[in-house]
């Protein structure tokens, strides 16, 4: 995809395809994707996946593109999820009935 907003629109209605329920998608800024943020809108889907077949809609999906980090968030008026650690991309946790990752870029390294 030629935009992270593209790749997080196609992502999510492919899983409103699949699944039959809408999901309402909020994109703030936009840049071109990488690998990691390409990584973040796998999980993105396969979260959105997760609250369609076991949360209760309504399903909102919320992006948002910062100067140092990519923050998403899934909403539904499920039960919750536990908490999950991503190491190798940044990190999700669950609070209540929100699902949030964050993408931030790697520290430099020293010399």
């Amino acid at each position: 995809a030629a935009s992270l907003e593209a790749a997080v629109t196609e992502a999510v209605g492919g899983v409103e395809s699949r699944y039959g329920v809408p999901i309402s998608v909020v994109v703030v800024g936009d840049m071109r994707p990488g690998p990691g943020e390409l990584a973040l809108v796998a999980a993105l889907a396969e979260a959105c996946q997760n609250a369609v077949r076991h949360g209760a809609p309504p399903v909102s999906v919320y992006v948002e593109v910062r100067p140092r980090a990519v923050e998403a968030f899934i909403k539904d008026n499920g039960a919750g999820a536990t908490a999950c650690a991503t190491p190798s991309w940044g990190e999700c946790a669950a609070r209540g009935e929100t699902l949030q990752f964050v993408l931030s870029p790697a520290e430099p390294k020293s010399p």
